[in-house]
Parts: C-alpha cells; sequence; structure tokens
C-alpha cells in the first residue's frame, strides 16, 4: 500500500495520462451535452481512464474496498490521483454503499475542493449549497448511484474515501488533456461560463427524447409514408450528396400493430457514407435502437422511445461525399413500416469530424471455458460512445463478470462487475442477490436515465444500455471492449451493439469486420492482441 501525502501529490502523482497536442482551450467539462455535435468531433490527444475497486489479484468476487494507496494526512484510502490539467467525469457507487457515508475528499489543484461523504455526494444530492452534484446530474436506479457532474481541475486530483458503514464499490471516470490545456476548475459557486454551459447541458438531461441538438435553419427532413418492404429488397430512407450531417433519425412502426421480434431482428438499418463499399452501420433495428424481445420503452439521450411508440437515434453523423441510410428486408416474408424521417443539414463538415459507426455481435450460447465476450475489436483513431448489451445466464454470478476498454493495447478501463457498468449495483438491486434491495430506489425489472438503463430483467437474464458522453474513450490506434464471463460458463447468451466513432469511413472489405456477428450467430472475431 502506498503512502501519500495528498496536499502535495500533485507533485509526484501516481497516473499521468497522456502528452499531447491541445485540448480546446477553457474547459468547463459540460461541452459535449451543451453543444450536442461535438460528440462527433475526435479527441486528438485526450485519454479517457477509470479509478476503481476491482481486485488487482484478479479475483472479481473480491471487487471492493481495494484502493491505489493510503494519505496518512486525512487517514483515508486514495482511489485516484491524476496530474492534469483534466476533469474527473463519473461518480458512481452501490447505493448500499454510498448510503454508508464513508467520508470523501477531493484535492484539486493541491487545496481540499470537495469535503463530503458518499451519501450527501450521491443518494441525497444534496452536497454544498451551490447548484453542483443535484438532478439532472445525479441519480439513483436499480441499485446505483451515479454523478455526472464534471469536475476539473488544471494540475491535479485526487480522490479519497474513508470506510463506511457500507461496502466500497467505486468507480471514478476521468480524462486528461494535454500540458498547457487551460479549464475552468471546479469552483463553488460556479463561475459564469460554468453557470451557463451547465443550463444547457442540464436541459438535454432533463429532456430526454427530445433532440439534444436544435436542428440549424437549413436543416432537412425527408419522410417517406407507409410502405411495405419485399423480402430480400432494401427501402432507401435517405440518399444524400454532398457533405453534411444527419442529426436525427426515426421509425414507425407501430402504427397499425406491433412488429413481431422476428422482423425488428430481419429488418436491418444500413448507412453508408462517402460512396464507401463498406457499411459503416449494418444491425438489426430490433438491436440498434433496443426495442423488442419483451425489453422496456426507454428515452435517453442519444435514442430510444417516443410517445407515439416511435425510434428514435439522435446520433450525430456527418458525411463529406454522400450518405446513404436504407432498410433491408432480410427475411423471406414483407415487412411494414408506418413511417420513416430522416433529418439532416447540408454544408461543410469540420475537418476533426469522425463517422458515426454501430456493431452488433452475438455468441448463443457460449460453449464452457469461453472467458470473456467481445462487444466490439477495431483498429483506427476515434472514440467510443457506448453500448446496448443482452445476456441470459444459467447463472445469476456471469453478473460477476467485469467491463474491460482496452485502447491502444492497454487495458485503461477495468470496472468492477457487469451491472456497474450500467451504473446498477447488487445485480440491479434483485431480491435474490444477497437480498440486497430498495435502498430508496425502486425493485423493478425496468428503468430509464439519460446515460443509462435497464430494459429487461428476469432471474439471470438482462437487456442494458450505458452511454459514454462526457466520458466516451479516445483511441488512436485500437480499441477493444470485453465483459468477462465470470467462471466461463457454457450455455450463456450474449448480444451486444457498440456505438463509436471512426476517423475515416468504411475502407472496400472492412464490412465483415465492422459488423460482427451477421445474423446474430457467429462467435467472436480473435483477435491477435489477445
Amino acid at each position: 500500500m502506498q503512502i501519500f501525502n495528498s496536499r502535495a501529490i500533485f507533485l509526484g502523482a501516481i497516473a499521468v495520462i497522456g502528452t499531447c497536442p491541445a485540448a480546446r482551450a477553457g474547459q468547463t467539462g459540460y461541452e459535449t451535452l451543451a453543444d450536442w455535435n461535438s460528440i462527433a468531433l475526435a479527441r486528438p490527444g485526450e485519454q479517457a481512464g477509470l479509478a476503481s475497486s476491482y481486485d488487482r489479484n484478479g479475483n472479481t468476487l473480491n471487487d471492493a474496498g481495494n484502493y491505489a494507496g493510503f494519505d496518512a494526512g486525512t487517514g483515508l484510502h486514495v482511489i485516484g490521483a491524476l496530474s492534469g490539467p483534466g476533469e474527473l467525469t463519473r461518480f458512481w457507487m452501490p447505493h448500499l454503499s454510498a448510503n454508508g457515508a464513508a467520508p470523501v475528499k477531493i484535492f484539486l489543484d493541491g487545496n481540499l475542493a470537495i469535503d463530503t461523504n458518499t451519501q450527501a455526494f450521491l443518494p441525497n444530492q444534496s452536497y454544498g449549497s451551490g447548484p453542483q452534484f443535484r438532478s439532472p446530474f445525479n441519480w439513483n436506479l436499480l441499485g446505483g448511484s451515479v454523478t455526472y457532474e464534471p469536475i476539473p481541475f488544471q494540475r491535479s486530483a485526487v480522490v479519497e474515501i474513508g470506510d463506511g458503514g457500507g461496502v466500497n464499490f467505486y468507480q471514478v471516470g476521468y480524462r486528461l488533456f494535454a500540458p498547457g490545456t487551460t479549464v475552468q476548475p471546479y469552483s463553488a459557486p460556479p463561475t459564469a461560463g460554468q453557470l451557463s454551459d451547465r443550463a444547457k447541458a442540464g436541459t438535454v438531461l432533463a429532456n430526454p427524447g427530445v433532440n439534444p441538438a436544435a436542428p440549424a435553419p437549413s436543416a432537412q427532413n425527408i419522410t417517406l409514408p407507409a410502405t411495405v418492404i419485399p423480402a430480400g429488397t432494401a427501402l432507401p430512407l435517405a440518399s444524400l450528396v454532398g457533405s453534411g450531417q444527419i442529426g436525427a433519425l426515426n421509425l414507425q412502426m407501430r402504427g397499425s400493430g406491433t412488429p413481431s421480434d422476428a422482423q425488428l431482428d430481419g429488418l436491418r438499418l444500413r448507412i453508408r457514407y462517402d460512396n464507401a463499399p463498406g457499411t459503416a452501420v449494418d444491425v438489426p433495428v430490433s438491436q440498434f435502437f433496443g426495442v423488442g424481445h419483451g425489453r422496456a420503452d426507454y428515452k435517453s439521450v442519444p435514442m430510444g422511445v417516443k410517445g407515439d411508440g416511435s425510434y428514435y437515434s439522435y446520433w450525430p453523423m456527418p458525411f463529406r461525399n454522400g450518405a446513404n441510410v436504407e432498410l433491408y428486408n432480410s427475411t423471406g416474408a414483407p415487412i411494414s413500416i408506418d413511417s420513416s424521417s430522416v433529418q439532416y443539414t447540408p454544408g461543410p463538415v469540420a475537418p476533426s469530424a469522425d463517422y458515426f459507426h454501430a456493431a452488433y455481435h452475438a455468441v448463443a450460447p457460449t460453449v464452457a471455458g469461453q472467458q470473456r465476450y467481445n462487444l466490439l475489436d477495431i483498429t483506427g483513431s476515434g472514440h467510443y460512445v457506448g453500448n446496448i448489451l443482452s445476456l441470459s445466464s444459467p447463472s445469476i454470478l456471469s453478473f460477476e463478470g467485469n467491463d474491460l476498454v482496452t485502447v491502444d493495447g492497454q487495458t485503461t478501463l477495468h470496472g468492477t462487475g457487469m451491472e456497474d457498468a450500467y451504473n446498477g449495483g447488487y445485480y440491479y438491486n434483485s431480491a435474490g442477490a444477497f437480498s440486497v434491495t430498495d435502498h430508496g430506489d425502486a425493485v423493478a425489472s425496468s428503468g430509464a436515465e439519460p446515460f443509462n438503463g435497464l430494459l429487461d430483467f428476469a432471474g439471470s437474464s438482462s437487456e442494458q444500455y450505458r452511454w459514454l458522453i462526457g466520458d466516451n474513450v479516445p483511441f488512436t490506434q485500437s480499441l477493444t471492449v470485453d465483459m468477462e464471463n465470470y467462471g466461463g460458463h457454457g450455455g450463456v447468451n450474449w448480444g451486444s451493439t457498440a456505438f463509436y466513432y471512426l476517423n475515416s469511413a468504411p475502407e472496400p472489405g472492412a464490412a465483415g469486420l465492422l459488423l460482427l456477428g451477421m445474423a446474430g450467430l457467429l462467435g467472436r472475431r480473435p483477435s491477435a492482441r489477445r
């Protein structure tokens, strides 16, 4: 165990992430939500990380109470020590752990900036006299408590925690910028700039289901009425020329009845950019939007289900030399849709804008001994923004597997359990898990928040989503996203759609690499990196 002096720790932090070109100046931490279109922009030099309580010896059943060190001056455990500039992007604990009211101290640039406890900081949302660390940036859902209130720092950050009445599971997300980048460090009360950006970001979080980016005056809509897509044919939704950006997709299939799971699985959304022969998106409608298969309707910031039952996506999708959006009926019978709409804005695209991609993968079922399920394995430069994951297992212990994100060959995000990765806790507050239930949030089989949600939960099966927006994960060479199959159980059914931005449209022959698991039956692609 390392011993730290928190008041001088920025002189020799234990984690120095990145030396890179300067990021955008004057960071407040709210930029991505305040300007939704910026989620498509490349993150040159930015690097994301996660400080968590996972067991460094590899025992996933012991992923609590593990720390980076100890501060003899405060008598608290050190969760993480960072050299900036940068920001803390996410602080999560199970609701049970947060209720333990363990002391929390956060030192920024060598000074004690936040002095509270886990209960005030998370479930009670009552820290301090200002607007920070309150709704809509904090929420409790299905056993988990989380805050997405950004905490920027110029030179250093040290996060410390004490022993409370609960078990200390924790995750603290962060990203760091290049030396010389100017940020607006956390302050209470916030600066005028922070308040302005926070208000804009808060409006987005408080209104999931509403397009986070107001359409530009030049925005156009291509709307198609009800139609039937014959078996084995494609219906073009939009064939765009020149440069521009798709800002919204809407698909209505419930106007004249509920589509079957077979129809939702067999109808594929396909997107191509810049006349590339490969698809950037070729995903079943059920898996892209997270609908059907008993999943609850939900509203999140980038996608979900509207009140009229239509499916929406608000991911920005820039293109430079045309874009094609279509629905392909891969089944042997016709499929009806009630309407569709593609909203786009023609015009120049920023040089730093990346291309939106989605990759579907499934393994059904695993063979005994398979230790990991792979959600994504790609090369190139871009940033990862989240996933929808389904799991059906013969054992609830499958939830003990940790999420692992490997950036440029190095695992930089190591989680503490499957439901923890989706901001839940204790098997989503399940009555069957250690009798840990109802810490102030309802015991339910589903629930939705702006960045995470549970779409279905029964026994040892679950459907969930998690978006990484302010905490997106940049990569410059490669990215691998895995979920551990704890115990190597056989007979586990996995399925996932991973969402990410890449600095290029698919090259010839790349479609098979970007779309893993065509028809949902292929095993994961081998990787030379493991």
